[in-house]
């Protein structure tokens, strides 16, 4: 009996204690627990990874050992000197999930190599992000105004004053109150170089013709961004939706790499149809 009763105390104390570990969101939690299960992975362990894009631009692209873990194989992205790719990849939502979807949230680790610098004058360019091209507005330029496309590519971006990282991210947003170029909206954490992060984004279309289009950002599962009064489509233009996962490693602008460099990246994961918020997990800790 005094065993039993033992035993129930324990069993109490450990369900205790690990409400206040999953509350605290301690960084031995990691974002993939009970999580749904992806609708797509790509780990980027071999030239497989090819099989799920379409590629338009993969020259500079390298399967190469973990920069950090030397055993575990990664996607290198490489940037030449003077150049501005980088990659220019497509994971077309229709023909990976049947159907383009309203909502749809992705996940990959990235890391920034020590060569990594900014241009002497400018700085930044485009990462991986959601889109709605449609061949027609959204990129280079080519203004999206509710009713032809939309994009919220990601960025990075030179520091401000007094960040503690290298290399700031942001969404590059092409929507329909834009000016003459995509919106730049800052992350409020961004990346130190040599060091894995995970990297997670949100989008939601909004309500036809309504200023309820939603985009959120974490890095390592902190919220980084959110906004939540974007224009994407206009009445009547339903059929704008997440076409794609435009996978666009870009550097510029107008102006290009000083040096040869390059990201990496491993661990792609697509929900679609579905917003899934990362739990806190300890900066380049290792899933």
């Amino acid at each position: 009996m005094l065993h039993a009763m033992a035993r129930e105390r324990t069993a109490v104390l450990i369900a205790a204690l690990a409400a206040v570990m999953v509350a605290w969101g301690g960084p031995w939690i990691h974002a993939e627990e009970s999580e749904p299960e992806p609708g797509i992975e790509i780990s980027f362990a071999s030239g497989e990874y090819r099989e799920a894009f379409r590629v338009g631009r993969g020259e500079h692209n390298a399967i190469v050992p973990d920069p950090v873990e030397g055993e575990r194989q990664v996607l290198r992205v490489g940037i030449p000197e003077g150049s501005h790719y980088g990659a220019s990849m497509r994971v077309l939502m229709a023909d990976t999930f049947g159907e383009e979807p309203e909502e749809a949230t992705a996940r990959y680790w990235l890391y920034v190599p020590h060569d990594f610098a900014f241009h002497e004058r400018y700085g930044g360019g485009k990462l991986p992000g959601f889109t709605g091209r449609y061949g027609e507005a959204g990129w280079g330029g080519r203004r999206a105004d509710g009713t032809n496309g939309w994009s919220a590519r990601m960025g990075f971006e030179r520091p401000r004053n007094g960040e503690d990282v290298a290399v700031g991210l942001s969404f590059y947003t092409y929507h329909a109150d834009m000016g003459r170029w995509g919106d730049i909206d800052r992350w409020k954490t961004g990346m130190r170089k040599g060091e894995w992060r995970q990297i997670d984004q949100y989008v939601r279309m909004n309500t036809p013709g309504e200023h309820d289009g939603v985009l959120r950002g974490w890095v390592d599962g902190e919220l980084a961004f959110e906004r939540d009064d974007l224009l994407f489509r206009e009445a009547g233009h339903d059929h704008l939706r997440i076409q794609e996962l435009y996978f666009n490693i870009y550097y510029g602008g107008s102006w290009s790499s000083p040096v040869d460099t390059a990201f990496y990246f491993r661990d792609l994961k697509i929900w679609p149809d579905l917003e899934v918020t990362p739990q806190r997990v300890a900066s380049g800790v290792e899933p």
